[in-house]
């Protein structure tokens, strides 16, 4: 289950396309009455349908047609797995739609229970981006250096990883080489070193044809480029980009967030 869902969401697939094959593949798990797998299974099918749009009241909120937050907490009791499972996707979507106080009060949750759980798992290498991009997305806003030590920590994890030969890791260690310069380029001169690991990032994503990699990148390097280095020139393009990456992945929702967030920057959408 674990293969299919990371697959899933890391792969050239519509949105739409996953949700459907996650919701049958739930109702399956319930019908069998396999409650462990069902546990892992339904925070992804409601991050599918947050990322769409799809009957979701607040999009930041993991909470829907799939499962109520609250619900799935309460009977997870103390299964670590199912529950750093949630902890991942909640996290996800705050993050997707600018819940920054959500970010805060899970990054440290996650950390923790990501070297009790996912220590070797597959799985570990997108939770360390995760954990990476969440750190150096709250070191922005807030410039408490907590964020940034835990972000140059995931950061070394990738790096080290690439020089294992774990390819699949080089677009999001790229991605986070990319934050640390900006991180810690004070002086505002490294921007070009910025922009080039991230075009890396986007190529290799490419290459591997992870749409939501692709997506995520021109986003950030939009954000760094309009917040930490108030390029608003070089920053629009990027924005464009990842809105047509974000339509082609169909995120609906997330275009529509990006849209009316930055409405001012896009005056032909």
């Amino acid at each position: 289950a674990n293969h299919f869902i990371g697959f899933a969401i890391h792969s050239p697939i519509p949105l739409t396309e996953v949700e459907n094959d996650l919701s049958i593949f739930c109702q399956q798990m319930q019908d069998f009455k396999m409650d462990t797998i069902l546990a892992v299974c339904l925070p992804t099918w409601q991050y599918c349908l947050n990322l769409i749009g799809d009957g979701v009241n607040d999009p930041a909120e993991l909470s829907g047609e799939a499962m109520v937050v609250e619900e799935l907490e309460s009977n997870l009791g103390t299964h670590l797995l199912g529950r750093t499972v949630l902890i991942i996707h909640r996290l996800l979507v705050a993050m997707h739609f600018d819940r920054l106080p959500i970010l805060q009060e899970l990054l440290p949750i996650l950390v923790a229970n990501h070297k009790k759980v996912l220590r070797g798992h597959f799985s570990t290498y997108a939770v360390t981006y995760v954990e990476g991009i969440a750190s150096y997305k709250l070191y922005n806003h807030t410039r408490i250096r907590k964020y940034r030590k835990c972000g140059r920590a995931a950061t070394k994890r990738l790096q080290q990883w690439v020089k294992q030969g774990v390819m699949n890791t080089v677009p999001i260690a790229s991605c986070l080489q990319a934050e640390s310069i900006a991180a810690t380029d004070t002086r505002k001169r490294r921007k070009a070193d910025v922009i080039r690991e991230y075009e890396n990032a986007i190529k290799f994503a490419q290459d591997l044809e992870v749409w939501a990699w692709e997506a995520q990148f021109r986003e950030r390097i939009f954000e760094l480029l309009l917040r930490v280095y108030g390029d608003e020139e070089s920053a629009t393009p990027y924005l464009r980009a990842a809105i047509s990456s974000f339509e082609k992945w169909e995120a609906f929702a997330k275009v529509d967030s990006l849209k009316n967030l930055y409405r001012g920057l896009l005056p032909h959408h």
